[in-house]
């Protein structure tokens, strides 16, 4: 159970409070950060207009850890000095990515201003998913709250709705940032038939929602499948913007029929173009069918003209992953790669076992 011992002198405008207290197993929701924790502990001490907090621990309602300690004074804005530290933390952003991280942190200034965040971050294992063209977000329908009280207005307020209806107006304070990101392996990127792993190192600074970003993240390993045809990314880079919307890039080459052909698969995440290329020059539609069955379009029968038709919905988004992809997921793995070539077929299963150790067994 909580408890406080305090003692408050001074007048109602300006209270100075004395004592210390202990806040035991509640919950805390930031909508603004999209974050919420439960299990919170926090102990800590009253100095007249400063609270010092000696220990806060929480944990994730996504999963993992937090802790952290520091003062906020009752003034205006309520500046603070924080120090907070997580430990397997689980953010998504509900509809493109979910990250698993370990951070130290602090945050420094007004709390209902524009504080600033400074620290590291270390990225243990983040998912990051290519929307397919029929993926749409949870749809609010248009309605207009007719003089809603103060608790109804709250939490629309909370939800970022004006009462008339869609988006509120009003400005929120912004998040100022300081962070150094970084990421060995492990950053997935997957939908569209394509499957990569990149890692790398990147700065964030500014103020959200307009950050600035230094750095990137780049391939590792990365392939994609198009009715048995494989094609292995000879590049590929993550560039993360302000709205948490990142920027890809890959590269694949190969040749068939005769003609050398690129792949290039960029743009925002949420909404990235494909682009086919060929030495000698050719029509993106020749180009994938060449690709695909080695023959040109006018010499494809129905069922393959029906077959490219699939292999257009894979990378234009209008169709869910293969069942390559079904099986990694239900299995575990971080990467299942199903390879033919001359006739044999091998399968190749890898997962990381710890942060830096990456097995994997090949089977013909």
């Amino acid at each position: 159970a909580s408890s406080f011992e305090m003692r408050m002198v001074g007048t109602l405008a300006q209270p100075e409070f004395f004592g210390s207290f202990a806040i035991q197993n509640t919950a805390v929701n930031l909508q603004r950060f999209r974050v919420a924790f439960d299990r919170v502990v926090a102990i800590g001490t009253a100095s007249g207009r400063r609270i010092a907090l000696s220990s806060i621990t929480a944990r994730s309602t996504a999963g993992g850890d937090l802790t952290a300690s520091g003062q906020i004074d009752l003034t205006t804005g309520f500046p603070a000095m924080l120090e907070i530290k997580a430990n397997n933390v689980v953010y998504s952003d509900g509809r493109i990515f979910s990250t698993v991280f370990d951070s130290d942190l602090t945050i420094e200034g007004p709390l209902l201003g524009s504080p600033t965040l400074r620290g590291s971050i270390l990225i243990n294992d983040t998912e990051i998913q290519v929307p397919s063209g029929n993926a749409t977000a949870g749809i609010l329908l248009d309605v207009t709250h007719s003089q809603p009280p103060t608790p109804v207005r709250r939490t629309l307020q909370r939800a970022g709705i004006s009462p008339a209806g869609g988006e509120a107006t009003e400005e929120t304070a912004s998040l100022n940032m300081d962070l150094d990101i970084s990421s060995p392996g492990r950053i997935f990127v997957r939908g569209r038939g394509l499957d990569a792993e990149l890692g790398g190192a990147m700065r964030v600074t500014g103020a959200s929602p307009n950050t600035q970003t230094n750095g990137r993240f780049d391939l590792i390993r990365g392939r994609m499948d198009l009715l048995g045809q494989r094609l292995d990314f000879t590049e590929g880079t993550i560039t993360v913007t302000g709205d948490l919307n990142p920027a890809i890039n890959f590269i694949a080459r190969t040749k068939a029929d005769g003609i050398d052909i690129t792949i290039l698969l960029a743009g925002l995440i949420s909404a990235p173009e494909l682009t086919l290329s060929s030495v000698p020059q050719l029509p993106e539609d020749e180009i994938l069918a060449r690709l695909i069955f080695g023959n040109s379009i006018d010499d494809l029968s129905i069922f393959q003209i029906a077959q490219l038709a699939s292999a257009v919905a894979d990378l234009s988004g209008r169709s869910s992953g293969g069942l390559a992809s079904q099986l990694r997921e239900l299995a575990g793995l971080d990467n299942l790669d199903i390879r033919t070539a001359d006739g044999q077929t091998s399968v190749a299963a890898g997962k990381y076992s710890q942060e830096n150790i990456y097995s994997e067994i090949e089977v013909n």
